[in-house]
Order: C-alpha cells, then structure tokens, then sequence
C-alpha cells in the first residue's frame, strides 16, 4: 500500500471534497494501484474511458519536483486517488500529455426524489451511470425515496449527477433522456420537503382514537402550533413522549435510547397506519436501534441532550427542528476538531514515515538506473572506439574534434565529418558539395543526422533521426535502397563510381559487383553470411570488414597504414576508413 502524507494532498481541510476531474484522453484510462503511470501498477477491470467523470478524495503531486497543479520533470502527474476507498489512482498528466481536467463542483443542499418505479437507484461510487461503479456492498434507493445531496457536477452531455450527504456515493438526474431524481422545492434550514400526497392531515379524532386504544396519555393540545402531545410510561423506555403536528404529518418521539439517553426523533406519516405503528412501536422506522457506539476518540463529540425535552410543553415543530438544528453544528464542529487531532496523529505516526521510505527506495532505484545507463554508455563508446589516429588533408581542422562521444567518423581524405552523441557535428574542408550544403547553416529545429559516409567523386550517404535518408551515388546503389524498407548500418563508396557496399542492421549486404577482389574472397570463404556489421572501402581498393561476432578482416592498405595498425594493436581495432592517396582514420580502443 501507499500511503500519503496529508500535507502533500488537498484534502477537506484544504478545500471541499471531493474534486471531480473528466477523462479528456482519446484512449482512456485505466488506473494503478500505486501512484506512479507504470504498466506493473495497472488495476485490471478499472478503465475510465474519454468524458467520464471521476471523483477524487486526494491530490498526490509527483515526487519530482512538480505541484498539485503541474506535473513533475518527468512530465508524469500529479497523481489523483480516487474517492472509492479502493487505494486506486489516475493521474493528469503522463510524459506532458495531459490526460485528465478538473472539473468545477458545486456544494450546497439539494434535496430530490428518487423517480425509477419498479427499480429504484443505485448508489455509484464515482458521477456516472455505468453500472459496474455500483457501491460495495450495494445501496439501493426505492422509488420515491427523498435523499439530500452535498455535492453537484455536471458532465459534458448535461446529466448532472449529485453525490448523496453522509456517503461517497453518487446518483444521477437523468439517465437516457429519462429523468431519474426529481428535485423537490427547497425549504429553510434543510427541513424535509414534501408533496401533497405526504402532506395530508391526520385527523385529530382518529389521532386521539389511535393513542387511547395503544395506552396513551393526551397531555397537552395547542392549536396555534398544531400539535396534540401524548405520554406513556414503559417498564424497558421510561416515560415516552408523542407531538403529533397533524398538519403537516410530523411525529416527534421523546424517549430515552439505551446508551444515549435522552433523545428526540422525527418521522413523517403519510397516513394513519404510519401513526398506528409509532404509538405500537416508539422505536418503529428509527433506523438505529440499539446500536452501541465504540469508546473511541470521538465520543467526545457528543454532546448532551436536555432532557427537559421529555416534559416539556409542546412546541412548534419550526422550533423543534431549529433547536436541533444547532446541536448539529455543535456536534459537528466538535467531531471536525477531533477529526483534525487524529487526521495529525495518522500522517505523523504511520505515513511520514512510509512516505520517507519511499522517497529513499525511489532515490535508489534512480540512481541505480543512472549507473546502469552509464555503464551501458561507455560499453558503446568503448566499442566503436575511444582513441583515434590518422592522416588527412586538412586536418588542421578537425584534430582536437574527436572524442569517445563521436558516433560516426567518415573520411574520402580531403574531407571528414564527425557525428556526435547530442546530435551537434563537426566537418572539415573537402566535403562532397551536396552534403556541405545539408549540413552548412542547417537549423537547430530540423532533425539531426545520426549516420553518414562519405567517398570519392561527390558521393555521400546521409541519415537523419528521423528516419529519413538521401544520397548521391550510382544506379545500383539508388536502386538498392530504394526497394528495401531494412535499415541501413553502412554505406561504403570504392574504387570506381559504381562500387559500393550495403550493411543492414539485421547483418544482410548487398553490394556491386566491382568490390575488391580480396573482400571478395573473405565473404567467400564465410559462405556470404549474413550476420555483418559493418564495411568501408577505399579509392585505391582498401576495405575494412567487421562481423557481429567481433571479428575484423581489412586489405589493400599501405605499408604505413599497416605499421600503424601494428604499433597500436591489431586487437585493439575497432573501426577504419579510407581516403585518397593512401590517407586513413582509424578508432582503437
């Protein structure tokens, strides 16, 4: 699990919650199980396609230097953990993309009407309609049944979904174009609206019929407030007390609970039945029972009820219900301190800690990764060659160019070119004209060359990064790479114009059929397989092959050349090409 510090979050005591964000990528989402965007975290079954809404209880930045509103240097974040107690997490950006957008909540009370006969609705754990987000366990709402909702959004199509006060669960307005939740006019200080059919009057004979039959005492009738007041006395609850305001079908019980005490409880009755059941049963459809409550930091937030409710004279129900009203605040305002003290205990005993642990984990991981791609760095720079000797025209102006960064080195003797790991490059005079003109002034937006080579009589080979190509040489060759969609790890110029020599990055060749007669004999005798690396070749017959396996086949070189290959080491050869008038660059390491 992952635990996140508070004060790295947007939380409730920050701003409201949840915040609600739509999913604005064109492939969707599926969420992790950890806040991070890689594949091994993935929730199977937790998708979240384009335009779906999403409720999220905590912001979580990256923790590469982003903020809840940016993402991290890695372009990854911030990570969103959705509001379904599932541990699940999205994120709004991945690699700059962004992929989620916040959406604009409105708090307040609303109160409605479940409008689904036959079927009711269920509670969804995110503002959607989808029918796999129901709650777990499931809560069903019937037809007709009147919820208040804290929390309003609405989706790019309208449907505005509403989340139900005193759970993380959504229902929606409409569904399909049919409208599933009515809105009932709002009254003052949140007392329950109702319509005619829920309004009608108890009459006061039967009223009084009713509690006489069930051994109830009338002890108080007040016309002004509409209210018949009536008491018994029982051996398991005390004396108890009945208000009935006939008017408007309200019934306040006063009675003592168990382990709360003293209490006051408010119904409605739609008819006369309702009321039989409450003087049967004072307990009747409290939805609590006799459920304990645990002795834990928050009873201290309770407050105590007057118990002068039980005698008191009967008063309006207006009254009654502002009375509570403020203990309800009361008693809020005290659980949000104690709310406030444990929310501190929490992040400073178990998630700083973890938090500390991964940061160290991530910081480990990273540099372990570094370490990895330097060693694997300089294993390339060690193979293509990290020392150079040579002898050229004009090299006056490349002698203090090359290092172990250069990723390419072409030469036809008077002109040499030098490629480098940052994609910048380096040349000399004596270039074939057609590649000067590539590369002279070339713009730092246009993709950089990532291969070249270079021979005689103006021919030249060309690759950029981004995949393009061009050249200038013979038929043969136009045609060769015209036809394939391999990609090209070298292109040699020989003798003539019309030699040359193809190397594809899977080993296979292709070449003209004036190559040297010596190289020709070598791809002979290795029954022309196809497993090369690469091959150069020269104006005067030279050439340089070297197999995937590592081994090295050269010929047609001078007699300084070859001393020069004898006092650096012929193990040591990593690369070679020629030029004119016996003229050469070799790499070694």
């Amino acid at each position: 699990s992952h635990l996140v510090p508070l004060e790295t979050m947007a939380s409730l005591e920050s701003e409201p919650t949840p915040h609600v964000y739509v999913v604005t990528s064109k492939a969707g989402l599926q969420a992790r199980t950890a806040p991070n965007v890689g594949d091994e975290s993935r929730a199977k079954g937790k998708d979240f396609s384009k335009g779906d809404l999403v409720a999220v209880d905590a912001i979580m930045p990256s923790l590469h230097n982003s903020t809840e509103k940016k993402p991290g240097k890695h372009g990854n974040g911030p990570f969103l953990r959705l509001d379904s107690n599932e541990g699940l997490w999205l994120f709004e950006f991945k690699k700059h993309e962004r992929l989620m957008e916040r959406v604009k909540v409105q708090a307040g009370l609303w109160c409605y009407k479940v409008n689904n006969s036959g079927v009711g609705l269920a509670l969804r754990c995110m503002p959607t309609t989808r029918s796999d987000m129901h709650m777990d366990p499931e809560v069903l709402y019937p037809h007709e049944t009147t919820i208040w909702a804290d929390r309003l959004v609405t989706d790019s199509s309208g449907v505005t979904f509403v989340r139900v006060q005193g759970t993380k669960g959504w229902l929606f307005t409409t569904r399909d174009g049919k409208e599933t939740l009515t809105r009932v006019p709002r009254l003052q200080d949140g007392c329950v609206a109702t319509t005619s059919s829920s309004s009608a009057t108890l009459p006061i004979a039967e009223v009084r019929n009713l509690a006489a039959r069930y051994g109830w005492s009338e002890v108080q009738y007040n016309a002004e407030s509409r209210v018949i007041a009536f008491t018994s006395m029982s051996e398991t609850n005390g004396r108890m007390r009945v208000n009935v305001y006939y008017t408007t079908g309200t019934v306040g019980t006063s009675l003592n609970h168990p382990i709360d005490g003293p209490g006051q409880m408010f119904r409605r009755c739609t008819s006369l039945r309702d009321l039989e059941q409450i003087f049967s049963n004072p307990r009747v459809h409290t939805e609590r029972g006799y459920k304990r409550r645990r002795n834990d930091p928050l009873d201290g937030a309770r407050l105590p009820v007057d118990t002068s409710c039980v005698d008191q004279s009967a008063e309006s129900e207006e009254t009654v219900a502002r009375r509570m009203l403020v203990e309800m605040d009361l008693e809020a305002a005290a659980l949000a301190a104690r709310r406030a003290q444990l929310a501190k205990h929490i992040r400073v005993t178990f998630e700083e800690p973890v938090l500390k642990s991964a940061k160290k984990e991530e910081a480990r991981q990273a540099a372990e990764k570094k370490a990895a791609e330097e060693r694997e760095l300089e294993a390339k720079r060690t193979a293509r060659g990290r020392e150079d000797t040579f002898l050229l025209f004009n090299s006056d102006d490349i002698k203090d160019s090359f290092s172990s960064e250069v990723t390419c080195v072409a030469t036809n003797g008077r002109g040499t070119i030098m490629l480098y790991e940052d994609g910048d490059w380096t040349f000399s005079r004596g270039l074939p004209k057609g590649l000067y003109n590539k590369l002279h002034g070339r713009s730092l937006d246009h993709s950089r060359p990532s291969y070249v080579a270079v021979g005689t009589q103006e021919r030249y080979y060309i690759r950029f990064r981004n995949g393009s190509s061009q050249w200038v040489g013979p038929d043969g060759l136009s045609d060769e790479l015209e036809k394939t969609s391999k990609k090209v790890a070298s292109v040699a110029f020989g003798e003539d114009y019309h030699t040359w020599f193809v190397v594809y990055t899977d080993g296979s060749w292709e070449c003209s059929r004036s190559i040297p007669s010596d190289l020709d004999d070598v791809l002979e005798s290795r029954k022309n397989r196809d497993d090369l690396s690469f091959v150069t070749l020269g104006p005067d017959g030279e050439y340089f092959l070297k197999a995937q396996n590592g081994k090295m086949w050269w010929g047609g070189i001078s007699t300084a050349m070859s001393k020069t290959i004898n006092k650096i080491g012929k193990d040591r050869l990593k690369f070679m090409d020629f030029g004119e008038d016996n003229t050469y660059f070799i790499r070694y390491s």
